[in-house]
């Protein structure tokens, strides 16, 4: 069973379930699920151990129509997922499923702005810095700050070259 869209940072388990199909009890049944490229390993259900970069799970016997359900939980960056899980037994030819789980990073953006002309006179400039960040897991596109001023305040220039502004009105196209 494959978990739906997952945001970075958090946890991805995967619910894998094994089912004899077969006419006769399923001996030794073991399944492995190799860990996916770019993640690390969390946690395994029903004495699953990590061996060799794969989770594997000693299940034992499986009677003729028996399921078993085990769960693995990974760590893993932003990006497409591909997990795949094989189980076996003894007198049994190993099968496999798997899926693909689409982990996606945060947006966050951040400002803040800085004064250090201290108390200015009527007609002198005042100059305040605006900072803008990206807090979040993702690259942010068509980024634009609008400032709006106190009254008292009208634009008169900016250093950045994505600035334009106009009475008590500031743009800042960052991209």
């Amino acid at each position: 069973q494959c978990p739906g869209n997952i945001r970075q940072g958090r946890p991805v388990t995967y619910n894998i379930v094994v089912t004899n199909t077969g006419n006769a009890a399923a001996a030794n049944t073991v399944v492995r699920d190799p860990l996916p490229a770019g993640s690390t390993f969390v946690s395994a259900t029903e004495g699953g151990s990590l061996s060799g970069g794969a989770v594997v799970w000693n299940l034992g016997t499986l009677a003729t129509g028996q399921s078993r359900t085990v769960s693995l939980t990974i760590n893993a960056g932003a990006g497409t997922i591909n997990n795949e899980a094989f189980a076996s037994a003894t007198c049994a030819a190993e099968v496999k499923d798997g899926c693909s789980v689409s982990i996606q990073g945060v947006p966050d953006i951040g400002t803040s702005v800085e004064d250090f002309d201290g108390v200015r006179t009527i007609g002198q400039n005042h100059e305040f810095t605006y900072v803008v960040k990206n807090q979040g897991q993702v690259n942010l596109t068509n980024v634009k700050m609008v400032a709006t001023f106190d009254a008292g305040l009208d634009y008169v220039g900016s250093t950045f070259a994505g600035a334009q502004g106009q009475g008590q009105t500031a743009t800042f196209n960052i991209g």
